[in-house]
């Protein structure tokens, strides 16, 4: 495609790569970045007045650079502006407090053994006075007192910051959440103190009240727990409620994406109006009502279902096709995919980190690109099959652009998602046209009931043909890893890929073995690079015991206790990032309660708990510490003999 075609892909690009920067330039204040964005702005315009006015066009070239320059710069201002960091006010700086007052944001969100809710600083006390303060904290209750949008708290003592990982790999909680702009969490034991007055709940607190109600009319009618369950995550973007189990089967399958609202519930919505009138045949006035109204829509849908960033890009995207179309035009969509992207960076700079936001414009991208030409391969002569096939090729090519994606941050790929899209599409069409006439028109009991009674029964059938690609063999391809640069390096193979295909050029050719030449070569300099490390991991665990040995490129490990939850997000993690998800067992024994090990090379070391690290001893060591020679209960037989 033509690039210059896209001038919008160019503005997020370079803005996307300041947001990027901002976290390296936090030793400079903000005003020197916008002051440098400013400083470039006037430089750019003599530029352009020299080429223009005095047509020398000596400048040229140096007019782009300086306009991808200003958009850098701008893209550091506005994220250090958007920072709380850089906010005195914040709760960052308060130091100790009495207590605090705050609005409650959102409905209550029941977990394992806490009520977690969000609560925004109104006030903090400190010497029995009240002070102005800001800043976002995640509370968690123990659930007497029901909290609510627009609930106005006090909460005695300082919230504390959010923990940082104790464990290499492990799910970094601190830094996902400090990218939301919240730092601080609180743990109440008793009752809330709720204060009498109320805040007045914004337009998507409303919202969040009105989907907690559509929620309760779901429980009412929708008496098979899965149907239910899944009906929540498809229609309302409540997926905290679904049991463990049933997030594995779809994600086994491939098809969560089904249950994260995304782009393709919103198109759903979207188009579901134009099967009864097409825009085009409309005139000015009639088209413009129509669209806005579907606009109107999308964006209330995407408010009630929690204004995830998928749901935001493609409302956003479908706003922009919806104006162009007032204007009966037929519009690039990589325009508007851009422009949303930019609006929503703009909006709030840290979004960009946000994995949904990414899926998100992978998927959509890799369809825009690699779905034309693979739907090229082959042409059916049937309208089903073409049907069919279309979905197929859809699925690849999202597939594709965003498994680099999903192989570093979940570490698996679906092998069936080909047949569970062929599912998953058709299932989530069928659901959401039943769901959203259901969410509607549920208030009038018998309306209710019976579309209630077939919306559980579609669900049910489609939770059950998904649930029969999970028992497929080999459904699913655990403990893969991409680390950043094998992320971008695939991204970059797999674009100069279809370069080729689609040119069939020498040059195209040549780019593309380069670009897997050094994929290829990085691989094997990270293995290079492991098999000359040698590593110990003592992991901090609630319960039980566990080391990780790397030594000559192999693991080897030492494991008591355990359980498995702690396996699979605190040992499990690192364990995939470096390679090793089968470990060789370490030779160990216990004296007196002491912990030894015998490590890969042989040496004998001690594990110390409290420190967290291990320390090496002499075999005599052991023969000091027992009353005889090997005469303590505490050592068995053959370990006797290992000592010996």
């Amino acid at each position: 495609m033509p690039f210059n075609q896209y001038p919008f892909l160019r503005y997020v690009l370079f803005f996307f790569l300041g947001v990027w920067v901002y976290p390296h330039t936090l030793f400079l204040p903000g005003y020197f970045w916008f002051g440098a964005a400013f400083t470039l702005l006037l430089v750019y315009a003599g530029l352009m007045y020299c080429d223009l006015r005095l047509r020398t066009y000596f400048y040229i070239h140096l007019m782009p650079l300086s306009a991808y320059g200003i958009l850098a710069f701008a893209g550091i201002a506005f994220a250090h502006q958007k920072d709380v960091q850089n906010d005195p006010a914040h709760l960052l700086f308060q130091g100790e407090l009495e207590g605090y007052v705050a609005a409650v944001k959102e409905m209550d969100d029941p977990k394992a053994k806490w009520v977690a809710n969000r609560v925004e600083l109104l006030a903090v006390r400190r010497k029995g006075q009240f002070y102005p303060a800001k800043g976002i904290v995640m509370l968690y209750h123990s659930g007497e007192s029901a909290l609510s949008p627009g609930d106005v708290v006090y909460l005695p003592g300082t919230p504390g910051r959010i923990a940082p990982p104790e464990n290499p790999g492990e799910f970094d909680y601190r830094r996902f959440m400090e990218r939301q702009q919240v730092y601080h969490r609180h743990f109440v034991n008793g009752p809330v103190n709720l204060l009498k007055e109320k805040q007045p709940l914004r337009l998507t607190q409303q919202m969040a009240v009105l989907r907690e109600r559509l929620s309760r009319r779901m429980d009412l009618y929708l008496q098979r727990s899965e149907a239910n369950q899944i009906a929540k995550a498809l229609l309302l973007g409540q997926k905290s409620s679904m049991e463990s189990d049933m997030k594995e089967a779809y994600a086994t399958a491939g098809a969560m994406h089904v249950l994260a609202v995304s782009g393709l519930h919103v198109g759903i919505v979207y188009g579901f109006f134009f099967l009864f009138w097409k825009p085009q045949r409309l005139n000015f006035f009639r088209r413009v009502l129509l669209l806005s109204l579907v606009i109107c829509l999308i964006w209330s849908y995407a408010m009630i279902t929690g204004m995830s960033p998928s749901v935001m890009r493609a409302a956003t995207m479908f706003t922009f096709v919806a104006l162009a179309q007032m204007r009966s035009r037929s519009p690039s969509i990589f325009n508007p995919l851009a422009l949303s992207a930019l609006l929503l960076v703009l909006y709030d700079p840290f979004i960009f980190y946000a994995v949904g936001f990414q899926l998100s414009y992978a998927a959509l991208l890799g369809i825009l690109v690699f779905q034309p030409v693979i739907v090229s391969w082959w042409t059916p002569s049937s309208k089903m099959v073409d049907y069919f096939w279309q979905i197929a090729s859809v699925s690849m090519a999202a597939q594709l652009a965003t498994f680099p994606l999903t192989l570093h941050y979940f570490h698996s790929f679906p092998t069936y998602f080909l047949l569970s899209n062929l599912v998953a599409i058709p299932g989530a069409f069928a659901i959401m046209a039943l769901g959203i006439p259901f969410l509607l028109l549920s208030f009038i009991p018998i309306l209710g009931l019976w579309l209630g009674t077939l919306l559980e029964w579609t669900v049910y059938l489609f939770n059950g043909l998904i649930y029969a690609v999970q028992y497929l063999p080999k459904a699913k391809l655990e403990h893969l890893y991409l680390d950043t640069v094998e992320m971008a390096l695939t991204w970059i193979v797999l674009a100069m890929l279809f370069w080729w295909l689609g040119e069939r050029g020498m040059r195209a050719y040549r780019l593309t073995m380069v670009a897997i030449i050094i994929l290829v070569g990085y691989r094997f300099w990270i293995l290079a690079g492991g098999y000359y490390s040698e590593d110990q991991v003592v992991y901090r665990l609630k319960k039980g015991t566990a080391v990780d040995w790397y030594h000559q490129g192999s693991l080897y490990a030492y494991q008591k206790g355990v359980s498995e939850d702690e396996f699979r997000y605190m040992i499990l993690p690192n364990r995939i990032r470096r390679g090793h998800s089968k470990p060789i067992p370490l030779r160990a024994f216990e004296v007196n309660g002491e912990t030894y090990l015998l490590s890969p090379n042989g040496d004998l070391v001690w594990l110390d708990l409290e420190r967290g690290s291990l320390m090496p001893k002499r075999y005599e060591y052991l023969q000091s510490i027992q009353e005889g020679p090997y005469t303590q209960s505490g050592v068995s037989g053959e370990q006797k003999e290992f000592v010996d």
